[in-house]
């Protein structure tokens, strides 16, 4: 069961489309992080930081924080 026959709103609906598949190719770029120094995956080479250094703020569960 689709999600277009259960609603009671007719607010889904389904349009074919028929279109050639492509392929695309992504390099993916193993980096060193320059924080925590551990190993991680980029699609980005200019990336310095892994994903949980990249978003950690400013002194938040730093070992120099009381």
């Amino acid at each position: 069961m689709l999600c277009v026959d259960s609603c009671p709103e007719q607010a889904v609906s389904i349009n074919e489309k028929v279109s050639k598949a492509t392929t695309i190719t992504l390099d993916v770029y193993n980096k060193t992080c320059t924080d925590c120094k551990k190993p991680f995956k980029t699609l980005h080479k200019q990336e310095a930081k892994c994903p949980v250094c990249s978003h950690k703020r400013e002194g938040y569960l730093s070992s120099n924080t009381c």
